[in-house]
């Protein structure tokens, strides 16, 4: 097993052995800061993910983005492709069901968002590090729906403190956020950072910027 997929079983069973009080203490002081978030205040359209297994909490995020009037997106899975669509809520949480693995997802027969509409996404995680690449359960699922996103729209992981690493062990098909919001801080990537891995080609060492 490599240092990546050691990294992730760790987290996870780190995660797995978080006391349900200590999850929805520590879930609440992150739901705080996005509240303070500037790009959350400013959004009109919100992506956020169901929290399942212990990840932090949105439910309150959720109803707070409602309750100021955006709109809301959350992703549901095709397993098959691997591939995630954003569908709009204005109901939470009845507008949930069980999907598969027993994840919340959006109802069938819901309305899809465009891309494109999309101001700010929570993006969940089980690490993150600090030149903001994201550390996920090797699906690949929000690597891939990442790359097509507009420029523009801000990306910021919502962790536990215990969650944010020195490095994360990224690969070149990794994508990163430009914040991580944890129950202590927010953490701005600096901008000369937000870079895709390290690669070689022909003997010269690269950085392909984002």
């Amino acid at each position: 097993m490599g240092k990546k997929q050691n990294l992730r079983q760790e987290l996870l069973e780190q995660r797995a052995a978080m006391d349900p009080a200590d999850v929805a203490v520590r879930s609440t002081a992150v739901a705080e800061r996005v509240f303070q978030f500037g790009p959350f205040q400013d959004a009109g359209t919100v992506m956020v993910y169901a929290d399942f297994r212990n990840e932090v909490q949105t439910g309150a995020i959720i109803a707070a983005a409602l309750d100021a009037g955006k709109r809301v997106g959350l992703p549901l899975a095709d397993r098959e492709q691997k591939m995630l669509t954003v569908i709009r809520i204005t109901n939470y949480p009845e507008d949930l069901e069980a999907g598969a693995y027993g994840i919340p997802e959006p109802k069938s027969g819901l309305t899809p968002l465009e891309v494109k509409e999309i101001d700010l996404i929570l993006v969940p995680g089980v690490g993150y590090d600090t030149d903001g690449y994201r550390l996920g359960f090797g699906g690949g699922y929000y690597d891939r729906f990442l790359r097509g996103i507009r420029r523009r729209t801000v990306k910021a992981g919502l962790a536990y403190d215990f969650q944010v690493k020195d490095t994360v062990h990224p690969d070149s098909h990794d994508r990163g956020v430009h914040y991580i919001i944890t129950e202590s801080r927010t953490l701005k990537v600096p901008r000369h950072r937000i870079v895709m891995p390290v690669l070689f080609r022909s003997g010269k060492r690269l950085s392909l910027r984002r």
